[in-house]
């Protein structure tokens, strides 16, 4: 078949194409280690970039627009966010993780997308009466229908976003999401300060979907078929529902603890919990977010290659560790000057909160890891499994803490996140090329960088507890950072290290 296309390498040309190659994935196996390292500090970069455009734009649209817009946009993202959990039905995962794909197989996972967002577009419109009327704001009507048109966006854009992760191509993905975050705040800066109210975050969003679409769909080679049926597709569709089935249950235990604290101890509790949480997760997911997209579609390239799977798993999974682990370290020594810092002081009550909350993200930087391996090896079947054992320990965690209030839940959730992760972790290598005594080994260095920080931090800390909070805050910064120079010129492994990682990223 002649047609023009730009190659998913990158180079145009005009070629007798097959669309099956556009999903061959063998290339990537050269230099892998430096595709990764480098697509790993671009999406970090492109994270960071994103969330300060996000925080200016909402710094700027909080002075223009009235608490009221914001809150009408709120009352139909509740529902919009829940139906999220169904659009996908994991089968982007699916394309990214298969060993072989075919053009008609993306086809098909295309055309289902589509049928879904359809359905839940017209299910969020349909319903728009109804949220109008339990809000009783008649606004929400016209909201809810023009966000309705979200989901067709998202659906068009699935599978071809998907495509390019497929292919590693995050200096692509991340230009995407740059231009489109900037161009959809500046409309919307622009709207909101020439009168257009709660529309103009409308009008922002629906941009932002539409500029991610076409830009998408401009770099993409990929055409779908109109084919709604063909072989090989039993597996990525069950590989798809395991996915979405942990989807809802994962999002179902991260939001018990908020709805048993606010049922129980009411709005001034929970404030405290979730804002605790929230400022805690803010800059762990910039790091691990960045490892995660970057690990699923590497893995899932070494299927068959053992060894270099078990090798590329661990090296992922050090770089997350000394970056996170330190930060997290830090942040249980500085729990009371981060709050006041970043919150003010009417929230002093959450400190015991966010310290508590801190054990268990210390504990989740190394069990989030386990998914990268599920997804890899298409095991969502027992990552489903292990998300029913797991949200039942930690909503029983919940409810026996619940007793005591914020504090109380957040220990229970970080005893319930310690106690479970070794057997988190036997059960996700089990069957793979992965050992846990491998993974002992490759956390061994981060755990003693943290413990070392955490012995020349802690002790600058409480010697300057009568201090001034500058003080408090720069004392233990300058003693972590003379034992990280200290570590970095006595330990040759941990400069090894350092340089392993210096050459990776250096590889053409």
């Amino acid at each position: 078949m002649k047609m023009f296309i730009t190659t998913i390498r990158g180079r145009p040309s005009i070629a007798e194409a097959n669309p099956d190659d556009l999903f061959d994935t063998d290339y990537l196996k050269q230099n892998l280690g430096s595709r990764a390292a480098k697509g790993g500090v671009i999406v970090f970069a492109s994270q960071l970039v994103k969330f300060i455009t996000q925080t200016g734009s909402q710094i700027a649209l909080a002075r223009l627009l009235a608490p009221s817009d914001f809150g009408l946009i709120a009352m139909v993202m509740v529902f919009s966010g829940f139906m999220n959990l169904f659009q996908d039905m994991g089968l982007s995962m699916a394309m990214v993780q298969s060993k072989k794909v075919t053009h008609r197989q993306a086809s098909v996972l295309f055309w289902i997308n589509m049928g879904m967002s359809l359905l839940l577009a017209g299910l969020l419109a349909g319903l728009s009466p109804v949220l109008a009327w339990f809000y009783d704001e008649p606004s929400v009507i016209g909201v809810a229908i023009a966000l309705s048109g979200t989901f067709i966006l998202a659906g068009l854009t699935a599978q071809h976003r998907a495509l390019l992760k497929r292919h590693m191509r995050y200096k692509t993905l991340a230009k995407i999401d740059i231009t489109t975050m900037v161009l959809s705040a500046c409309l919307g800066i622009t709207l909101a300060a020439t009168g257009f109210g709660y529309w103009s975050l409308v009008l922002m969003l629906l941009s932002q979907s539409t500029i991610q679409m076409l830009l998408i769909w401009m770099v993409s080679p990929w055409c779908p078929c109109l084919a709604f049926r063909t072989d090989g597709m039993k597996n990525l569709l069950k590989f798809g529902g395991n996915m979405t089935a942990f989807n809802m249950l994962n999002y179902g235990t991260r939001n018990a603890d908020n709805l048993m604290l606010g049922a129980t101890w009411g709005a001034a509790a929970l404030g405290l919990y979730s804002k605790a949480y929230a400022m805690l997760l803010l800059p762990i997911r910039q790091i691990n977010s960045p490892v995660a997209a970057v690990a699923v579609p590497a893995l899932s390239r070494l299927q068959d290659e053992p060894e270099r799977f078990a090798n590329y798993y661990c090296r992922m999974l050090q770089v997350a560790s000394y970056i996170s682990m330190p930060i997290v370290m830090m942040f249980i020594i500085l729990s009371e000057e981060a709050v006041l810092v970043l919150l003010g002081s009417q929230w002093t009550e959450s400190v015991p909160i966010f310290r508590a909350l801190s054990v268990l993200t210390f504990a989740q930087t190394v069990q989030n890891s386990t998914g990268w391996v599920m997804i890899a090896y298409n095991r969502t079947g027992r990552m489903f499994k292990w998300s029913i054992i797991q949200s039942s320990c930690a909503i029983t965690a919940f409810a026996i803490g619940l007793s005591w209030g914020g504090f109380g839940v957040a220990v229970g959730a970080a005893i319930c996140g310690v106690t479970l992760l070794i057997p988190a972790l036997i059960y996700a290598y089990h069957g793979t090329p992965v050992r846990l005594a491998d993974v002992g080994k490759t956390l061994r260095r981060p755990l003693t960088f943290a413990f070392l920080i955490l012995i020349s931090a802690g002790p600058a800390r409480y010697a300057l507890d009568d201090q001034a909070i500058w003080l408090r805050i720069l004392g233990p910064i300058l003693a972590g950072g003379a034992i990280t120079v200290l570590a970095v010129l006595v330990s040759r492994q941990l400069r090894e290290d350092l340089m392993s990682l210096k050459q990776t990223l250096r590889r053409k």
